[in-house]
């Protein structure tokens, strides 16, 4: 939710993105589905629905950028799934 209203679906990285840092600092991403705005000074609730890979590190940007791309594509998939869109369902 961002501003306490209005759901989006989206992808999270938790980790400590082995790919382009080498230290032992955890962050945290989410790119937000088809929001357009600016979310600056905005609060935003991320619930966690389902677990989609184990962070690794890649041979190159190039590469984690493609598994990304990936990783989007497949849960835009499967939140477009009417039987998917609950949290139980996940």
């Amino acid at each position: 939710k961002i501003d306490g209203d209005g759901e989006y679906f989206g992808i999270t990285n938790i980790g400590t993105n082995p790919t382009v840092k080498d230290n032992r600092s955890i962050s945290v991403e989410t790119n937000i589905f088809d929001y357009e705005g600016d979310l600056y000074g905005k609060n935003i609730t991320v619930s966690l629905m389902k677990f989609v890979r184990e962070e690794r590190k890649f041979d190159s940007v190039e590469a984690l950028k493609n598994r990304i791309n990936e990783d989007i594509a497949f849960v835009r998939e499967m939140t477009t799934d009417k039987n998917i869109l609950t949290v139980g369902a996940l």
